[in-house]
């Protein structure tokens, strides 16, 4: 391992780290490494990790004055390691989830005051203010192919890939949600959401802004529809997230480009991707740093589902269009 990535193992002198794993059945159950008992170089890299903490990486580590001052009394040579043994017991019941064999699981709250927008009055409650609106109609306006006119229009081919995997994304999670009626506006949403890209890469306020808002509707997209894409664009366009339409673009959106990434580096491309190697990459800072990772636990926010499950739903419906885009080659 990169000693950047183990900042509490010994460094072996070449920019690795001296640490090893136990591994069945592909699933770690021990992390083991050489202790770092150089106070001077633990101080340095506890301070790298500061610094990454600073810039917004949870994961990160703080520097810990106590553990150095002891450091600096003098460590013995050493080494340990850490048996994860709910995945032990996975491993002996056969359970694929962690969740189903952790004894003490986190818990969400089991009630939960909700705020919809609506234009009605509101109903008081105590002290809840519950408002309901009514049902949008959830015609796209347009048809998929209608859709693609725009796209192939105004998208250069990366992002007409970007926009296609975005799409399939959608509307596996529409049917996986319950509105398979709804399908083709869920897809049609993740069609045409990054369709200005091109257009204000330069001038990203102008993203999902109202001269492209206008644009959509001129061709007949519902209004439905672009709600959704204005409000995924939450910098510039800040508007309350109260559909699964508007969730479920913002939990995908990222994870999508995300994917395409990862493909493009594997030998089999999107063929045989699984969930726990997506996890890993996303894991990974150095790669597609760009990529917030915050917003690929949206699913988690929004929908109760850790990224490894939302992927399940997600990686068949990418490959699926593999072939089409060039993933595959």
């Amino acid at each position: 391992y990169p000693e950047d990535l183990k900042p509490l193992a010994a460094p072996n002198g070449d920019g690795t780290a001296s640490c090893f794993q136990v591994l069945i059945a592909g699933w770690e159950v021990i992390n083991a490494y050489g202790e770092l008992i150089d106070p001077q170089i633990q101080r340095a890299l506890l301070e790298k990790q500061a610094h990454f903490k600073a810039g917004g990486d949870d994961e990160a580590m703080e520097v810990d004055e106590v553990f150095l001052k002891a450091m600096e009394h003098g460590f013995p040579p050493m080494a340990g390691q850490g048996m994860g043994i709910d995945r032990i017991v996975s491993l002996l019941t056969g359970q694929d989830n962690l969740r189903d064999v952790v004894l003490f699981p986190t818990m969400k709250p089991e009630h939960q005051a909700v705020k919809v927008v609506t234009k009605k009055e509101p109903v008081i409650t105590e002290k809840v203010v519950v408002e309901v609106s009514p049902t949008p109609s959830m015609e796209p306006g347009v048809t998929r192919e209608e859709a693609w006119v725009l796209v192939k229009d105004k998208c250069d081919w990366a992002l007409q890939r970007h926009l296609v995997h975005v799409a399939a994304s959608m509307e596996a999670l529409a049917v996986h949600l319950g509105h398979e009626a709804q399908k083709d506006t869920w897809y049609i949403t993740g069609l045409l959401h990054d369709i200005d890209w091109n257009d204000t890469i330069n001038n990203p306020e102008d993203h999902c802004g109202p001269e492209t808002m206008n644009y959509l509707k001129s061709k007949g997209v519902s209004e439905e529809i672009c709600t959704a894409i204005q409000a995924h664009h939450q910098d510039a366009h800040p508007q309350p997230i109260d559909t699964d339409l508007k969730k479920a673009l913002l939990a995908v959106d990222e994870l999508s480009g995300f994917a395409v990434a990862v493909a493009l580096l594997r030998p089999t491309k999107m063929e045989g991707m699984s969930p726990k190697s997506m996890v890993k990459k996303i894991k990974d800072k150095r790669f597609a740093a760009a990529v917030d990772r915050q917003h690929m636990k949206f699913c988690e926010d929004y929908f109760d589902l850790p990224v490894s499950e939302f992927l399940q739903i997600l990686i068949p419906a990418w490959e699926k269009i593999a072939s089409d885009w060039e993933l595959k080659i």
